[in-house]
């Protein structure tokens, strides 16, 4: 496992994604990558730290949701196929 799907998996962010009855899904690994990298930048802007595992995942986490699939969790949300995958 790389260090991008560790943490990935280590936020417990995996446990949010894929579908509801399959393991954790790890293909979006980079979504935390890139959300760390803006998150900093907030965070020296505004002179806090900002935790993007926690900002991503927080809501589920409190609420209790689980992952649905290609419904997001709160089911607000539905993730369509495209031609680009």
């Amino acid at each position: 496992m790389n260090d991008t799907a560790g943490a990935w998996g280590r936020s417990g962010l995996a446990w949010l994604t894929g579908a509801p009855d399959g393991p954790p899904d790890f293909s979006r690994s980079g979504v935390l990558a890139r959300a760390e990298a803006v998150a900093a930048s907030i965070g020296e802007r505004l002179g806090v730290r900002v935790e993007a595992a926690i900002t991503l995942s927080g809501r589920a986490a409190l609420a209790g949701l689980r992952r649905r699939g290609r419904i997001s969790a709160g089911g607000a949300t539905r993730l369509l196929p495209t031609r680009d995958g």
